[in-house]
């Protein structure tokens, strides 16, 4: 979805912000790396989100575009979410 409405380079810079490396937007080694090393994935989840919306609410066009925007990343994070809580939840069994 981030990729789809802001681009492939501005939905791995939210990705490297979440996983806390260099921002470069090109998903490389370093990146991989950190991604496949998060253990909790709700928070990184929840962190991308807070990048993303950071993002939208610093556009001109957020006065008018805003409330779809917060209501689709809010349905996208929650089910994204939710995919990690199963995730997490079968890692531990």
């Amino acid at each position: 979805d981030a990729s789809f409405n802001s681009g492939p380079v501005q939905a791995v810079k939210w990705l490297q912000r979440a996983l806390g490396v260099a921002v470069d937007g090109h998903y490389g080694i370093i990146t991989k790396d950190a991604a496949s090393k998060v253990t909790d994935l709700v928070s990184a989840v929840e962190r991308y989100d807070s990048a993303r919306m950071n993002f939208l609410q610093r556009l001109r066009t957020w006065a008018f575009f805003g409330r779809g925007w917060k209501t689709r990343v809010d349905l996208v994070t929650g089910r994204a979410v939710a995919l990690a809580q199963q995730a997490q939840n079968g890692a531990s069994s």
